[in-house]
Parts: C-alpha cells; structure tokens; sequence
C-alpha cells in the first residue's frame, strides 16, 4: 500500500470529505487531519480499515482529540501550537471525536469502510 497525507479545507462542523494530496513511502495508509484554533480540518473523513489518522496541532490555543475509537476510548495529550496524535482504525464505523477542552463546539467524525 502507499502511505498517502490527505488534507481537507473543512471547517468544523461541515460535511466536505478530504481527498489524496500525493503518495510518500510504501507503508500503512496515513491520513492527517490539522487541529487549528477551534477547528479540524477536515471535520469528516472518510478511510478504509487499517487507516492510521494522525492529528496536528498548528494553532496557538489548546485542544486534544477525545472520543470512542474501535470501542476504545481515546483522549490525546494536550498540546498548544505543536504535537501530533495519532490512531490506526481496525474496525469498520462512524466514529464520532471532539476537542477534549472545546467539548461538541469542535467536533469532527472518522468513518471506517
């Protein structure tokens, strides 16, 4: 498989889907999703089984990824301006997540085919 960065325009909160930018390395499929102040963009993303997801801070307020993710549940470390986090999706579902501090105010979804 081709590890691939996949990054959208979404604002929190909308439905855009994100779409491949280009291949790197062989490897597992990465997608990234940016945590910006109040936003993750994209806020909907779609990705196939075994899909890593990897959250990156680029704003100057705080936030952390909270929500259920294969029947796990995820809280990321909290990080300000710089930190990723990430997760590899083993099971097929919508998984709903949200800013740990920003609570439903910033929410995004991960669905799993």
């Amino acid at each position: 498989m081709l590890a691939l960065l996949v990054f959208g325009t979404a604002a929190c909160g909308n439905d855009a889907h994100s779409s491949a930018v280009q291949p790197t390395a062989p490897g597992p499929l990465a997608f990234v999703v940016t945590i910006a102040d109040n936003t993750f963009t994209p806020s909907s993303l779609t990705v196939p089984v075994g899909t890593t997801v990897v959250w990156n801070w680029t704003g100057r307020n705080s936030h952390a990824v909270k929500g259920t993710f294969d029947s796990t549940a995820v809280t990321s470390p909290t990080h300000k301006g710089a930190g990723t986090f990430s997760f590899t999706f083993t099971q097929a579902g919508t998984y709903a997540y949200q800013c740990a501090i920003h609570g439903a105010a910033m929410a995004a979804r991960v669905i799993v085919k």
